[in-house]
């Protein structure tokens, strides 16, 4: 299928979510700053990559 990487958008306030990728063979290749805002705080959403 020529399919290289798996990609993961995740909010930076889910440390869970950050982290179940981390075991799964994820690496942080991407990050957009302050760009959401939940209950009056601000997060970034963190863009995670798994080469295959």
């Amino acid at each position: 299928m020529g399919i290289s990487s798996i990609l993961a958008g995740i909010s930076s306030r889910n440390e869970g979510s950050i982290a179940f990728h981390e075991r799964l063979g994820f690496r942080e290749c991407g990050r957009f700053e302050a760009i959401g805002r939940e209950e009056g705080e601000a997060f970034d959403v963190v863009w995670m990559q798994r080469m295959l």
